[in-house]
């Protein structure tokens, strides 16, 4: 029967005056991971979500003057039911952000008349929507929403500048969903 014997493996001759590289105490690795690792965060952060302000009650009652809100970028396309921020440019170059409900996308086609909300031919129940006593704002004629836009509404349609006023929005000039109040 051959025998094996394991041979001495010998230590790695250093050159004179080559540097030498001393390992890291073990707490400074991880402090450096977790670091980096926390930076990576901190830096990303302001290219996923952004803070905004509620300016007026047009979102009442899901949302009211003076709440924080927390909105992702990176939702992608806005599906119905969503609340969104919006920005819309005027004729004039002004820019307004607008927080306000997805109530059609792409290929709907959207009406509203007489205080209801119907999509693709069939009245929208909408619990979310503030009941202003019979008030619902302005009527929004049958439109087919084109592909890449949305139409939005205020909860408090008697009290909102929205779709009814400029259109559908492209969804390129939506900067994002809401994730949640502060």
């Amino acid at each position: 029967m051959d025998e094996v014997r394991a041979e001495p493996v010998a230590a790695p001759v250093q050159e004179a005056g080559a540097a030498t590289m001393w390992p890291l105490p073990q707490w400074l690795t991880v402090l450096c991971i977790v670091g980096g690792a926390l930076a990576a965060v901190v830096l990303s952060i302001p290219f996923v979500v952004s803070t905004w302000v509620v300016e007026g009650d047009s979102m009442a009652p899901t949302l009211h003057a003076g709440e924080r809100i927390v909105i992702n970028k990176l939702a992608g396309d806005p599906s119905l039911g969503d609340v969104i921020v919006h920005r819309v440019v005027t004729p004039g170059g002004r820019r307004h952000d607008y927080v306000k409900r997805v109530v059609a996308v792409g290929g709907d086609t959207v009406s509203y008349l007489d205080c209801v909300l119907h999509r693709n031919g069939s009245a929208v129940d909408e619990p979310y929507v503030l009941d202003a006593l019979g008030s619902c704002g302005g009527d929004l004629d049958e439109l087919v929403v084109p592909d890449g836009h949305v139409t939005v509404l205020g909860d408090n349609r008697a009290d909102s500048v929205d779709s009814r006023v400029y259109g559908p929005i492209p969804n390129a000039d939506v900067a994002g969903t809401l994730w949640f109040r502060l």
